[in-house]
């Protein structure tokens, strides 16, 4: 193995090392308001019940024909602190209930830090339940609990508007984020590095074949140690928000 292979990977490694910690460091450091929500229904007492004689069910004196409980999730999934000062005051967030839906009773379950001052205002006539509060760190939220009747697959609609935030994700625990994001870094950052090596020493070395493998295995240690580090990154994300797993 001559000198200059070996000087060549020493090289590459360092590039790989650099490009790699770049990858840790933009993670780490990015600002960015993320708020995120998720709904989860189950049916407590379905239609059927109703049909059976002598049964009649009744919520605050007046008689439902079903009763359901669907639990709403709101959290900040980014690091920057979101103001609620930074809620929209024409465009409040907001729970919508679906017209086939009435809104019996609301509960605020979970609150996971109560330093946010989560509130709610519950208007039964117009079928809206807004969401006050006044800060909101990274991982916190709430679970807001809504007992209801109404036969409908999706019985509420949440809505609302955050300054400097486009959109407020929906179902964000679902995404295997880590994995698009690994392919994302792999194919922007590593993978050219490794073609143009090897394109490199295709032209001008001599043994070309080494000089291919050895960026090859660098390729494959790379990818292996993003695959290890974003699943890392991105599950210990997930272990501070548990709350939310309902």
């Amino acid at each position: 193995m001559d000198n200059n292979y070996v000087i060549n990977i020493i090289f590459i490694i360092l590039a790989l090392i650099g490009y790699i910690l770049s990858i840790v460091f933009y993670l780490r450091s990015r600002k960015i308001k993320k708020p995120c929500y998720k709904f989860a229904k189950s049916e407590l007492i379905q239609s059927y019940v109703n049909s059976i004689e002598g049964l009649e069910i009744f919520f605050d004196n007046n008689k439902i024909d079903n009763l359901s409980l669907t639990s709403l999730a709101f959290w900040n999934e980014g690091n920057e602190v979101i103001n609620g000062a930074d809620v929209a005051i024409k465009n409040k967030l907001k729970v919508i209930a679906n017209e086939d839906v009435s809104i019996l009773t609301t509960k605020l379950d979970i609150i996971e830090n109560p330093s946010n001052n989560f509130t709610i205002n519950f208007s039964k006539e117009e079928k809206i339940v807004l969401i006050d509060f006044d800060f909101v760190g990274q991982y916190e939220g709430i679970i807001l609990k809504l007992y209801h009747s109404g036969d409908t697959k999706t019985p509420f609609r949440f809505e609302g508007e955050i300054k400097g935030v486009k959109i407020i994700q929906k179902d964000y625990l679902s995404t295997p984020i880590y994995v698009k994001k690994l392919y994302i870094m792999y194919l922007l950052y590593i993978l050219p590095i490794m073609l143009s090596g090897i394109l490199v020493s295709a032209f001008f070395a001599n043994n070309y074949r080494n000089y291919a493998l050895g960026y090859f295995i660098l390729a494959m240690i790379s990818a292996i140690f993003l695959v290890f580090y974003l699943k890392y990154y991105y599950t210990k994300k997930a272990s501070k928000k548990r709350f939310l797993n309902f």
